[in-house]
């Protein structure tokens, strides 16, 4: 008897919690809405990958789908050919001069080693010598005219691959775009082309949710405008079977201009009154679904009823 007796007590202390709990004085009734993102194609091509589906969670970073880098690649090959070529360019411009400035040398050497001529020298020497002469004569300018156009082709070559380099970025930068990858932490909402069509620059691929952080859309009247904060704190409730449950909300938008009851929400004789939408962002564990219902007290602690 004594734990029949306990047990009815127990029901009856659970039947007044569960009662307590869904009696609250809400100071207003809405909806749940998720950030939407939809994510666009930035090149144009064939979508030769689609790896998600409607309904799949997503994670920040995750591949999506990819478009066809064929062209991309070969014109990305065709500039790098380009900027090798220069470079082998650039080598041998100090190859000949290095050339030249050991002829040079031997010719100067040459000239080092026959001594000082004098003019009862054999007429054979005084040829070689002068012979030698003319030929460093000849080098000289030679390697003069060789900085001259080694410093220009530097400057030329130094600007033109500098300028394929640029190419070679925006081409890189195009193929990095053409792998899709979620920016966020969601769910597919719906995806608008499938693998193999042909998509543009722009044109939206998917719709991506993000539902880690809930928007609670609800609407206020006038006189309930003044305890509305933004950046305020407030309590809102969802219904979990025979409870409310309870999450933190923080108020992220007010209206500035007042608009009719919308039907859904309020009864046909409220539906004349002007409202204020207000939206409460709610950190989400799960529970929280789009387009489910949810109920909000500002500023004040709930007033339940025993």
């Amino acid at each position: 008897m004594d734990s029949c007796f306990r047990y009815s007590i127990f029901l009856l202390v659970a039947c007044l919690c569960a009662c307590s709990t869904r009696d609250i004085d809400v100071d207003a009734y809405g909806s749940f809405e998720a950030d939407e993102f939809v994510i666009s194609a930035q090149h144009d091509g064939i979508i030769t990958d689609f790896a998600v589906e409607e309904g799949a969670s997503l994670s920040v970073g995750q591949y999506i789908a990819s478009i066809d880098t064929t062209a991309l690649a070969i014109q990305k090959q065709k500039i790098s050919l380009q900027i090798e070529a220069f470079w082998t360019q650039y080598t041998t411009v100090p190859k000949i001069f290095r050339l030249l400035n050991d002829s040079l040398s031997d010719v100067r050497r040459g000239i080092s080693a026959m001594g000082i001529i004098d003019d009862h020298a054999s007429e054979q020497l005084r040829q070689i010598r002068d012979s030698l002469l003319d030929r460093q004569q000849t080098l000289e300018e030679a390697v003069s005219k060789q900085k001259a156009s080694f410093s220009a082709s530097v400057r030329l070559s130094a600007m033109q691959v500098e300028q394929l380099y640029l190419q070679l970025y925006q081409l890189n930068d195009i193929l990095s775009k053409c792998v899709i990858t979620s920016p966020v932490n969601g769910v597919v909402a719906s995806k608008y082309v499938n693998r193999y069509e042909l998509t543009t620059a722009g044109y939206p691929l998917v719709r991506i949710a993000d539902l880690s952080g809930m928007t609670l859309k609800v609407y206020v009247t006038e006189d309930q405008l003044s305890s509305v904060i933004l950046g305020s704190s407030c309590s809102v409730y969802i219904d979990e079977e025979n409870n409310l449950k309870k999450y933190a909300g923080t108020v992220t938008w007010i209206s500035s201009e007042p608009e009719f009851t919308p039907k859904m929400i309020q009864t046909r004789k409220e539906r004349v009154n002007l409202v204020y939408a207000v939206k409460i962002k709610v950190e989400n564990d799960g529970s929280i679904k789009t387009g489910m219902p949810g109920e909000v007290v500002f500023g004040k602690t709930s007033k339940q009823s025993i």
